[in-house]
């Protein structure tokens, strides 16, 4: 489970202002008097798609919506991504990371974040997606989906990605655990695709997704091993693992 300087839309770079680039004083004249000092210069950094902010830049809005993506790391299952536009001021004991609470914390949460948020969105790319054009098109097809779905006069996106997309966005590593409309989606996200998880163990039990959601943990690995990967499984992840010779 999906987050430094910000990745600009394609129309235009985004910048943040603030501060002063430092105070020149002019000359004194030998009476003490002289020329006022210029007027500060205001500081301003350009936010580029090469260097991912650390946090939201100030002068986003604040019903900006926030994108984030899960199963990135998984061995089966689709890569899941929700895009939620938070009321104003919406707050929440359990609003952080999504890897940062429990199950039962996320189910707690994700009902109030839906109830209160003024727009959600959940896309899903299957294995097919992730295992003919890899993990990370799939990640940003799917922002870039779901940024096509939500209107928002501004998108906050969880990591370093590089987006196909006309409209403003911030790409913020460890956005997820600084921003909260990007920490509700990734709840949403995470939500949304564990339940996917549980029914397709209902289908193949053998591999527990149930517990381990498609992750490699030993005992999904030890059944790879026995019975093989299934259709839901990213052959292009398994590599060695299916070579009997090697250990687990």
């Amino acid at each position: 489970m999906a987050g430094s300087g910000a990745a600009a839309a394609a129309e235009g770079t985004d910048r943040e202002e603030g501060g002063t680039a430092g105070r020149c004083r002019a000359p004194q004249d030998p009476g003490g008097r002289g020329p006022p000092a210029p007027a500060p210069r205001p500081y301003t950094r350009r936010v580029t798609p090469s260097r991912p902010a650390a946090c939201a830049p100030r002068d986003v809005p604040t019903d900006a919506c926030g994108l984030d993506e899960v199963g990135r790391g998984s061995l089966a299952g689709p890569l899941v991504a929700a895009a939620v536009v938070l009321a104003h001021g919406f707050t929440h004991p359990l609003l952080r990371d999504s890897k940062r609470l429990s199950a039962a914390q996320r189910n707690a949460v994700e009902p109030a974040i839906r109830a209160a948020a003024l727009q959600v969105a959940v896309v899903e790319l299957d294995v097919a997606a992730i295992d003919g054009r890899g993990v990370g098109w799939a990640n940003r097809v799917a922002f870039e989906r779901l940024i096509a779905i939500i209107s928002a006069p501004h998108y906050l996106c969880d990591g370093r990605l590089r987006l196909a997309t006309t409209r403003p966005y911030t790409a913020i590593v460890g956005g997820d655990d600084r921003v909260p409309a990007i920490a509700a989606a990734s709840i949403v996200a995470k939500v949304h695709r564990d339940r996917l998880m549980v029914h397709l163990h209902e289908e193949l039990p053998v591999y527990e997704w149930h517990r381990n959601k498609g992750y490699g943990t030993p005992v999904h690995l030890a059944a790879l091993r026995r019975v093989g990967p299934s259709p839901h499984h990213r052959r292009s992840f398994l590599g060695n693992l299916l070579q009997p010779s090697l250990p687990l």
